[in-house]
């Protein structure tokens, strides 16, 4: 462990999350680094999630209670401003940690040099019903992954530990954005830092069916917004480029507007004409939207029991 490694600031947002919030905080207070804070910033709950937090007496968690709803960026930017920590890390209040994920990320974090903004881990996905993981993801971008990171989201929101200056630097969570905005987040960061990880599963992705991930018209919104954010990085990296589109493509099919889908196609085709696959789904897609909407169920898009994850 770290000799004065330095404070971690836990930013947790919380909108009527009380039947998972308690499960996700005693995963912060069980780790084996114990110099961190707790930002719970409740936006708005109708629920008893006052009442839990009532229930904690460590002073490392202190609670923010909004008015309205900020939405997840929003209300992690506001923890942001409130930490102390010179590190931040977030976690939505659905997910836990394993015990030594602090230790173990800011330990590798003090190894390396000062161009490196943050470090990561793998993750598991886990099934409310049965509390037992059901997919494991191992970390494999290191260094500069730039071009990585533009072309898809490497990791979720609670696998990092991220220097302060990041933010500083590169700015905070775009409020904008309905969905995405932590692969947002990555991107910015990877301009002008390198990334590193802990090559170990060390969060849990707890899958119960009220994720915002599962939301198709918000991701096609944020997905959209993302492309043209980034649109001349994205016509430099015509593959990354074209698997955007396939992906936003795909997205617009299951959520029965074919015709918007096959236009996306087609620019993915344009961007990147060598890749048969888009051909197939365009094909399909005039053929059988029944049978597309199928095989792009099966092949494209993470389904774990009657939840089908769109990031």
């Amino acid at each position: 462990m770290p000799r004065n490694g330095g404070k971690i600031s836990v930013v947790m947002p919380t909108h009527n999350r009380a039947d998972f919030l308690g499960k996700s905080i005693d995963s912060v207070l069980s780790q084996t680094y114990e110099d961190f804070e707790i930002i719970v910033i409740d936006n708005n709950s109708t629920d008893n999630t006052e009442e839990i937090l009532k229930k904690y007496k460590d002073r490392r968690i202190k609670y923010v209670r909004n008015n309205e709803n900020r939405g997840a960026g929003g209300a992690r930017n506001q923890g942001i401003g409130l930490a102390e920590g010179s590190y931040i890390t977030f976690l939505d209040s659905d997910d836990q940690l394993l015990p030594t994920k602090f230790e173990k990320q800011l330990t590798k974090l003090h190894t390396l040099p000062n161009n490196c903004g943050l470090v990561y881990c793998g993750f598991c996905y886990v099934s409310n019903q049965t509390s037992k993981p059901v997919k494991y993801v191992f970390p494999k971008f290191y260094g500069n992954v730039y071009d990585d990171v533009i072309e898809k989201n490497l990791f979720p929101i609670h696998a990092p530990i991220i220097k302060k200056e990041c933010f500083e630097r590169c700015g905070m969570f775009d409020t904008t954005l309905a969905a995405c905005e932590d692969w947002d987040l990555w991107i910015r960061f990877a301009k002008y830092y390198e990334f590193a990880f802990v090559p170990e599963i060390l969060a849990k992705y707890t899958i119960h069916g009220q994720q915002k991930s599962i939301d198709i018209k918000s991701t096609i919104m944020a997905m959209e917004s993302i492309v043209e954010k980034y649109q001349s990085e994205l016509h430099e990296r015509p593959r990354a480029l074209a698997n955007r589109l396939k992906r936003i493509a795909s997205l617009y099919c299951l959520n029965d507007k074919p015709v918007e889908g096959r236009k996306y196609f087609i620019a993915s085709i344009r961007s990147n004409p060598f890749h048969y696959g888009t051909y197939v789904h365009l094909c399909l897609s005039l053929f059988s939207s029944r049978i597309h909407k199928k095989i792009i169920n099966i092949f494209s898009f993470l389904k774990i029991g009657d939840v089908r994850l769109t990031f």
